[in-house]
């Protein structure tokens, strides 16, 4: 058991990832930018291209236009 822990404790942990909906105001958009403040993979998702634009500007390179009414977007 030493061993394995001795092997693994070098090794980096893997980055946690979340997809969070309604990241153009409000609490969607604090936990979107809170997690990805703390290290986390960000799939922001808002329904309005602008929005998305703006959170890409922040640094949530991983902000995608989803809308639950458009099929397409999903």
């Amino acid at each position: 058991m030493q061993d394995f822990a001795r092997h693994t404790a070098g090794m980096a942990q893997a980055q946690k990832s979340i997809l969070i909906t309604g990241c153009s105001t409000g609490i969607g958009r604090d936990a979107a930018e809170t997690l990805h403040q703390k290290g986390w993979r960000v799939f922001a998702a808002c329904r309005q291209k602008l929005d998305v634009e703006a959170l890409v500007e922040q640094g949530l390179t991983d902000a995608l236009q989803l809308d639950y009414e458009d099929e397409s977007s999903i």
